[in-house]
């Protein structure tokens, strides 16, 4: 189907042809291994450059929604409780939904996970010192990384 048909109920198609083993791949799903968490979520991205997308992020009785991503991956900001969780995509557009969600993929989340939880782009920006903007590094820490 493609990604420029409409629903009746006027969201657009969304597009998710398989990943094959030379593309990004749908992650996390039921078949890898989580081995951080929060896992880092990838899917394949639309054709237009410019879209942004939405996450939900389903299971220990609690929704999580992430909206206006402005790129096809994602880490959230908060450690998850161990247990058995699903997620999905959808694009997003101007403060709204503007396609059908992805199929739901699942994955567990074991105990005893390095916690990497990843500030967002926004809080990141604000701490960082202009003097190496792109490097999130310092001149006080560029001696100890040089060492």
């Amino acid at each position: 189907m493609s990604s420029t048909s409409t629903f009746a109920s006027g969201l657009k198609a969304l597009d998710q042809p398989p990943a094959g083993r030379l593309m990004i791949q749908y992650a996390p799903d039921a078949d890898a291994e989580i081995v951080e968490n929060p896992p880092r979520f990838t899917w394949l991205p639309e054709i237009d450059d410019s879209a942004r997308y939405a996450l939900k992020i389903a299971g220990r009785g609690r929704e999580r929604f992430f909206k206006d991503i402005p790129v096809n991956f994602f880490t959230p900001p908060e450690a998850l409780e161990p247990g058995e969780y699903s997620w999905r995509y959808a694009l997003w557009a101007e403060g709204s939904q503007i396609s059908d969600w992805s199929v739901s993929r699942a994955f567990t989340v074991a105990p005893d996970l390095p916690e990497t939880p990843l500030a967002s782009q926004e809080d990141r920006f604000v701490h960082a010192n202009p003097a190496h903007p792109r490097l999130w590094l310092d001149p006080n820490k560029l001696d100890a990384f040089k060492k």
